[in-house]
């Protein structure tokens, strides 16, 4: 049969080959440094080995585009965890909980180390090295008749043809007969205004002041323009470099959006897409109803948080299960 790597060149073949499997076996070594080094409780050999491996196996994630094999994701939680558990250790919080939201973003069940993430986020708050103290403005509230009214006249490439219906309130009895199960869809006005994130997510300041030293995923670019990539970044670097200026440029239309990260700043697109937030940072929950009563019991299946710039979109897609999306801040165009 043909070979996959037949086209390539056959010394480029045979490093690459070579390479692959030099890093696998240096991960091999290192994942057997800490394991001993944990029996024995050896935090420095934990902090060392643990950081090379974890050098090592996201390098080679990077380069390959994927892990060969499942266990090396597994590998890799296990490094960032003995890290984590070294750094914590030496009293370095900061870093310590951002190898642990790097794991987490890679894969890690939060959910299973939810005691050493919640030991470390609470003392990394109290360090001076996860505060920020600038000031990067607000979100305009949208809600307002004339923001609404600027949206339409200068964000919308095209007038809004087929309006949804739309409701201030709703009983579940009716939600579920009239709409879930008809599969219509319908807009809830003011659905989220008693909810504390309408306010407080509003100001830019409460992500970088309290949430900063937190690493999430933020996919980079259009995918129709020039191309998308993805990256790990700390919530500050997210906002005074991205949602920051966006939030500057006021109302903005799609069609301003930037090719490439090298245009203007104000509209450079940055997107936080479908990430479980409120996993990775539990407290977060209680900026929101992660339960509505319209979802009925046992609740919603998933809850997750979108955050972008202006000029984000996604395209056309169908969903296997029912959406509650709740619009906490900005504004999104669904056609």
């Amino acid at each position: 049969g043909r070979n996959a790597l037949e086209d390539i060149p056959e010394v480029k073949e045979i490093i690459d080959a070579a390479a692959l499997i030099d890093c696998i076996e240096s991960v091999e070594q290192s994942l057997t440094t800490v394991i001993d080094a944990f029996k024995s409780r050896d935090l420095l050999t934990c902090s060392t080995a643990g950081n090379h491996g974890e050098v090592t196996s996201i390098s080679l994630l990077y380069q390959n585009g994927s892990w060969p094999h499942t266990s090396l994701r597994a590998s890799y939680w296990c490094f960032a965890l003995a890290a984590a558990v070294a750094h914590a250790d030496a009293g370095s919080f900061v870093r310590a909980l951002q190898l642990l939201d790097k794991a987490a973003i890679l894969g890690l069940p939060a959910a299973n180390v939810q005691g050493l993430f919640d030991y470390v986020e609470y003392h990394s708050a109290a360090s001076p090295s996860g505060r920020v103290y600038l000031q990067y403005g607000r979100v305009d509230d949208y809600r307002r008749n004339q923001n609404g009214e600027c949206l339409v006249a200068e964000a919308l490439s095209n007038p809004i043809a087929f309006p949804l219906r739309d409701v201030s309130e709703i009983c579940r009895d009716s939600f579920e007969a009239d709409f879930v199960s008809t599969s219509v869809p319908l807009v809830i006005r003011a659905f989220a205004d008693s909810w504390p994130a309408t306010r407080s997510w509003r100001n830019l300041d409460f992500w970088a002041m309290e949430y900063g030293h937190r690493l999430v995923p933020i996919e980079l670019g259009d995918m129709k323009r020039g191309g998308m990539k993805e990256s790990i970044m700390s919530f500050h670097t997210f906002v005074s470099s991205f949602l920051g200026p966006s939030t500057a440029n006021g109302c903005w239309p799609l069609s301003k959006a930037s090719a490439t990260l090298s245009d203007d700043a104000k509209t450079r697109v940055a997107y936080m897409a479908q990430h479980p937030l409120f996993e990775q940072i539990p407290g977060l929950l209680n900026n929101v109803v992660p339960s509505p009563p319209l979802c009925g019991e046992p609740g919603p299946t998933h809850v997750n948080a979108w955050i972008g710039t202006g000029g984000t979109r996604t395209p056309l897609h169908f969903d296997s299960y029912d959406n509650l999306f709740v619009q906490l801040v900005g504004v999104k165009y669904v056609r």
